[in-house]
């Protein structure tokens, strides 16, 4: 867990979409934090049928599923 290519850069993915062209009009950029923000902005995203949307997701280090967790532990044992 503390290898550095754990470590993700913190990039401006609000900026993906107009570094490719897109337009104000053309989609939506929602960062969230929370699950509560998570559930609102793919329900957002469903909705959007005519504009690309862009979840930026923010999390805590070390914030996984319990059973995302116990692959790599067993995944760590199988490689050592």
């Amino acid at each position: 867990m503390n290898e550095p290519y754990n470590d993700v850069p913190k990039y401006r993915y609000d900026l993906i979409a107009p570094a490719f062209g897109a337009n104000d009009d053309q989609y939506d950029f929602i960062e969230v934090s929370i699950e509560e923000e998570l559930i609102a902005a793919m329900k957002k995203a469903d909705q959007e049928t005519d504009k690309m949307v862009i979840v930026q997701a923010n999390m805590g280090m070390k914030d996984a599923p319990a059973q995302l967790i116990e692959t790599g532990i067993r995944f760590k044992a199988q490689n050592h």
